[in-house]
């Protein structure tokens, strides 16, 4: 026999072929389901497997292609646990069964046995359909129709009984060799190895009644067939007769008509031709296609959803027709089909509601296990009954050594009297006590305490407890810190009042002399300028520019200090609005310039509209001042997307409102871009230090202090500022803003 197996390769089925192999059967494998289809396509395989991994849906959805076209169809699903949340989709999409691997031999076998008995009524040929040597029909009895409906069911019953009690042994079989601290006494032990023998005896005869069951009940039940609605065609297979509701069974796309080609509307006839030949020449007396399908089809209204019908072939007495002609008579089987589905879905989910309760035990002992809290049960006079692996290793005892023994043990005899003092108070939560290590070492737990309900209707508590002690020492360690750091502050601020003094006193003493140095210089150009020739007047210049340089400094050196201590009022501050103003005044005050600037609308951040107003004076001035050397300027201001994992920048310009779309893993770079002098980038490490600067004065004026002011806000918007550049083409200064 001729199986398929769909796999991708996550699950090991040497043990599965093996069996396969040496019954005999054909195995072709596959590892996707496109390629599952297109060998399903040219060649029907009675048999499928389908492996059951992450990606369901696709396997699904071939399964439900197969046994709508072919409901004879045995589809087995291969698993390694019984999943409820795989397996329900699987029988709901029409998946007869599945296989839990891995199996031993003579498991398989049992179920291939039973599997095959199924195969048996309705197994098709190569040529695809399944042909009868009866040439009469079988005449249509209800009891045929209850008897058929239910030959499932002893299958089901053993089957889903069999596999209850597999689970059984082998939850047995666990519980009689795992390890235990407290071994079971011998009287329990025999008893329990007597329910597994007999557990054992009862598989067995189950497996037998199975399949005595099944071959009994195909023997001396007949396959109903129900012929109410007719089809005759030609040898041609051309419709020259058909009965009046026979339209409800054929695809839907077409209207049925005499006249026309039988597989227009029934492509189940597509590659049976030379079958139905052989019929028409007497080769073969008739076959019939079982439980045949029509699903989700609006555009025939007569159409059930879904329409579940029988097919049976067979040569027309030419007596009656005058020619060679085929008779297709055709039945409803939607209820018995439904009927089937419905008992074997139920069934398939009592084995899995079974599955679920049977776990629910281990679930929960499992949880207990895992839990890194320590967990105590005990009685009401405060006994222990129950710790977990979390208990033993806080307090440092031994299962055996608590069990039994009274809570105050563990507890502080103090803390004791305190929680018996507040029994009346049943629910305790997040309770501080002080308990005692088996070393003696005491230590902080935080216990939550709940009352429980025993089976017999005894109340007990239960104990959930944290150990704290490291979070208690951290806090006292926090709150020294916070009394150092609090101490530390008042100093800061002392300090800073002296630097603000500072400044104020010498932005006074230094501005002072330098106007009267200006001042006397000027009148000594007005009154003796006479008398001076150019290189004296070209002395009085430079005595008027390095005034006017040192007084940009004092300026600049205060700005710095003042961005660092001024305190951030963060609000809403449209950047692209404040860069066209700078622009502008730029532009007034030098309107012989040709300057091209493009800026981005709508960037909009958080932040200190005084602080960013100075960042982007510094930024664009400087732009402004480095590309007046250019015939042509371009000043560009914008923003970009920079991934936070990979640090490179997307050179796509962000549009409007495009920053409120970014990813998580984004975030936005503002950047300032110019063609003029540009710089060298070995000495890019210079361009943020005070009074660091890349150019001459002689080339272009400047104190050094602007980079570092606006390095300095940009840092205080908890962002970053770069630079690149190349001589001569122009810079780019890239910066963040991620105040919250």
């Amino acid at each position: 026999m001729k199986t398929l197996i769909v796999d991708d390769a996550s699950h090991n089925l040497n043990s599965l072929e093996q069996v396969l192999r040496s019954q005999n059967y054909q195995i072709t494998r596959c590892s996707d389901v496109n390629s599952a289809w297109e060998i399903f396509a040219q060649e029907v395989f009675p048999w499928v497997w389908m492996t059951l991994g992450e990606e369901l849906d696709p396997r699904l959805h071939l399964c439900q292609e197969m046994r709508s076209r072919f409901p004879n169809l045995l589809c087995i699903a291969i698993t390694t646990h019984e999943n409820p949340t795989i397996l329900e989709p699987w029988l709901n999409h029409g998946g007869n069964d599945y296989l839990i691997l891995p199996a031993s031999p003579e498991q398989i076998n049992l179920r291939l046995t039973i599997w095959h008995k199924q195969l048996q009524p309705a197994t098709p040929d190569p040529e695809r359909f399944q042909f009868h040597n009866n040439g009469s029909l079988r005449p249509l009895h209800l009891d045929n129709i209850k008897q058929a409906t239910l030959m499932q069911f002893p299958y089901i019953a053993t089957h889903h009984l069999r596999q209850t009690l597999i689970q059984f042994k082998n939850q047995l079989s666990e519980l009689l060799e795992q390890s235990r601290q407290v071994p079971l006494d011998t009287t329990a032990n025999d008893y329990l190895t007597s329910i597994l023998d007999r557990a054992n005896l009862m598989q067995q005869l189950v497996g037998d009644l199975l399949i005595d069951t099944q071959s009994q009940l195909q023997e001396v039940t007949p396959n109903p067939v129900i012929h109410q609605d007719y089809v005759i065609v030609n040898s041609n297979f051309t419709i020259k007769e058909f009965s009046e509701n026979v339209a409800r069974f054929s695809d839907g796309k077409y209207t049925l008509k005499k006249g026309e080609d039988l597989r227009k509307f029934f492509p189940e006839f597509i590659g049976s031709e030379d079958s139905l030949i052989q019929i028409i020449k007497g080769k073969k007396k008739s076959f019939e296609l079982l439980g045949l399908g029509r699903f989700d089809q609006p555009e025939n209204p007569q159409h059930e959803n879904p329409l579940y019908f029988d097919i049976h072939v067979m040569k027309y007495p030419e007596s009656i027709a005058g020619k060679r002609c085929l008779i297709i008579l055709l039945n409803n089987a939607t209820e018995r089909m439904v009927f089937q589905q419905k008992l074997m879905q139920t069934a398939n989910e009592t084995q899995l509601l079974l599955k679920r309760l049977s776990s629910t035990k281990d679930y929960i002992n499992q949880i207990i296990l895992s839990m890194a809290d320590a967990l105590i049960v005990t009685t009401k006079t405060g006994l222990i009954k129950k710790i977990n692996p979390a208990t033993q290793k806080l307090f440092g005892y031994r299962e055996l050594e608590l069990l039994g023994q009274p809570i105050n043990k563990i507890f502080a005899p103090y803390y004791f009297d305190i929680l018996q003092d507040k029994q009346h108070h049943h629910t305790l939560s997040q309770t501080e006590i002080t308990c005692c290590k088996k070393t003696g070492e005491e230590i902080s737990v935080s216990f939550s305490r709940s009352p429980i309900e025993t089976e017999e209707g005894m109340q007990e508590f239960v104990y959930v407890g944290r150990d704290i002690t490291e979070r208690k020492r951290a806090e006292l360690k926090i709150k020294n810190l916070n009394s150092s750091l609090q101490e530390r502050t008042r100093e800061l601020e002392l300090v800073n009042e002296e630097l603000e003094s500072f400044s104020r006193t010498v932005s006074h003493d230094l501005k002072t002399p330098l106007s009267h140095i200006e001042f006397f210089n000027q009148i000594l150009l007005e009154e003796y300028g006479d008398c001076l020739d150019d290189e004296g007047k070209d002395y009085l210049e430079q005595i008027r520019k390095s005034c006017v340089r040192m007084r940009q400094m004092i300026h600049d050196l205060l700005q710095l200090a003042h961005v660092t201590r001024t305190e951030l009022t963060i609000g809403q501050v449209d950047l692209s609005q404040m860069a066209e103003k700078i622009i502008q005044d730029f532009q007034r005050n030098n309107p012989q310039r040709q300057v091209i600037c493009s800026i981005v609308p709508n960037l909009i951040v958080y932040g200190n509209e005084g602080l960013l107003q100075v960042a982007l004076e510094n930024l664009l001035g400087n732009a402004w001042k480095y590309t007046k050397k250019q015939t042509e300027t371009k000043i560009e201001f914008g923003a970009l997307s920079l991934p936070t994992e990979t640090g490179e920048l997307n050179e796509e310009s962000l549009d409007d409102n495009s920053d409120q779309n970014l990813e998580k893993n984004t975030e936005i770079v503002y950047f300032v871009r110019d063609n003029g002098a540009g710089f060298n980038m070995e000495y890019a490490d210079k361009l943020f230090t005070t009074f660091g600067r890349l150019h001459s004065q002689r080339e272009f004026e400047g104190t050094g202090i602007g980079l570092t002011t606006v390095q300095r806000i940009i840092q205080r918007h908890g962002g970053k500022i770069w630079a690149e550049a190349i001589v001569n083409q122009g810079a780019t200064f890239y910066f963040t803003l991620n105040i919250n």
